[in-house]
């Protein structure tokens, strides 16, 4: 009987510890829509005010926020915001 709620107990937790930690399908997308756009440019921002600039392959923020960023539209509402200062 021990050896039957040993078993159960260890098949929970392994349960458990796969529902906790498996990736998640966003997570999943979002890692293969970033490949992607890492692939196509370089981690180099390729439109917006900051185009050309180079970003780090390895960011301490959010790794899926690189993919606006590269696209030139993260933060865009600062961006406009930004640029519009420098024309003043």
């Amino acid at each position: 009987m021990k050896n039957l709620i040993y078993k159960i107990q260890i098949i929970a937790v392994e349960i458990f510890r796969r529902l906790l930690f498996a990736p998640k399908a966003k997570d999943v997308i979002k890692a293969k829509a970033l490949k992607l756009v890492h692939d196509e440019y370089e981690n180099v921002i390729s439109f917006g005010p900051f185009s050309g600039m180079k970003l780090s392959k390895n960011p301490w923020w959010g790794s899926y926020d690189q993919i606006s960023k590269i696209l030139g539209e993260y933060e865009k509402e600062v961006l406009e915001k930004l640029c519009y200062f420098l024309r003043l």
